[in-house]
């Protein structure tokens, strides 16, 4: 009987001093995460497209030169387009595989080179910058 009271007693002193001290919640940590998701989105637009035109080049389908001024366009177009648009919209359309019939308008690649590229393009999934 005088264990089971001393329990008890144990018990309601425990609960007793954790009652009267301020309630803490394990709150979960906030991942800090180094690029938001559309970010990301362009950067990997970014990288495609880096890479399709090197693929063309070491494949001589594109001079270097024409690859510079397709990077000097896409910049260009980036720029100009300081709109009410957010940064994010701006480098979506710049990155979408729309813009090689731009520079194939534009004289920057001619027709075949323009369809090589977009054939490179849209090996990859594009979708989520249109």
């Amino acid at each position: 009987m005088i264990k089971v009271s001393r329990i008890t007693l144990l018990i309601m002193a425990v609960t007793i001093l954790t009652s009267n001290n301020s309630f803490t919640f394990a709150m979960e940590p906030i991942m800090d995460y180094k690029y938001s998701l559309e970010e990301h989105r362009i950067k990997r637009a970014k990288f495609i497209w880096e890479a399709s035109l090197t693929e063309m080049v070491k494949a001589n389908d594109l001079s270097t030169e024409d690859m510079k001024s397709v990077k000097n366009y896409l910049k260009d177009y980036i720029k100009q387009s300081k709109s009410e648009e957010s940064r994010y919209e701006v480098e979506r359309k710049a990155l979408s595989v729309y813009r090689v019939e731009d520079l194939v308008k534009n004289h920057i690649l001619d027709e075949i080179q323009g369809n090589k590229l977009k054939k490179k393009l849209n090996k990859y999934d594009l979708n989520d910058l249109e």
